[in-house]
């Protein structure tokens, strides 16, 4: 059943027949319904929908990093479909049904905020240290700024954190207890302002093997 907030040539939110109204960011909008399809799939189809899904529940594991990292985007696109589209387009690999993710070439925050220097990161015991220069007096760059910390591993969970540290400390830490010897870590870094919606491309710092 839809719902109509100013009447018949307003806006309207749910189903009305074929046509479906919905919103986002304020945006009111209509669909028609998608016909059924008694057509099976094509392959070019189906591997497209498995690339997708794969990227899907790779960015669900890390979606609150993601979330902040791609704020800065395309007006009517949200941060997660921005995130998943660079994924596809730049990090992803592997032929169906082999797909995997090339670290190396995974952003996690894409925007013109201005990024550290002097960015480091090493494995320490029980924790993964990371290290980078206090630049905040530049032009939009503040000493609040938050930051964001990821290691990606094919072998264990992701470990992250947002907004623990500031840029202004130079320096932070993911707790890795449990972890075990010889784990590869694919690392990041990235920050974002407290003051508005900006960015900073994300830093790949490289690989780290837990002792």
């Amino acid at each position: 059943m839809g719902r109509s907030n100013v009447g018949i040539n307003g806006d309207f939110i749910g189903k009305i027949g074929n046509t479906i109204g919905s919103s986002w960011k304020g945006i009111y909008y209509m669909k028609g319904r998608s016909a059924p399809s008694s057509r099976k799939p094509t392959a070019l189809q189906i591997e497209q929908r498995e690339r997708f899904r794969f990227v899907s529940r790779f960015l669900q594991s890390i979606q609150p990093v993601v979330q902040i990292g791609f704020r800065d985007v395309e007006f009517k696109r949200s941060a997660l479909n921005a995130a998943l589209s660079d994924v596809m387009r730049n990090a992803l690999e592997g032929m169906y049904p082999d797909f995997s993710i090339k670290y190396r070439n995974l952003s996690i925050s894409r925007g013109a905020l201005y990024a550290p220097s002097g960015c480091s990161v090493q494995a320490g015991e029980d924790q993964i240290d990371f290290t980078w220069e206090d630049d905040s007096g530049i032009e939009y760059v503040d000493g609040d700024d938050e930051v964001m910390l990821l290691a990606m591993s094919d072998d264990h969970r992701p470990l992250y954190s947002v907004g623990q540290y500031q840029r202004s400390t130079s320096a932070g830490a993911l707790l890795a207890r449990n972890v075990p010897s010889g784990t590869i870590f694919h690392c990041y870094l990235a920050m974002a302002s407290r003051q508005n919606e900006m960015v900073t491309n994300s830093i790949y710092l490289g690989e780290i093997t837990m002792p």
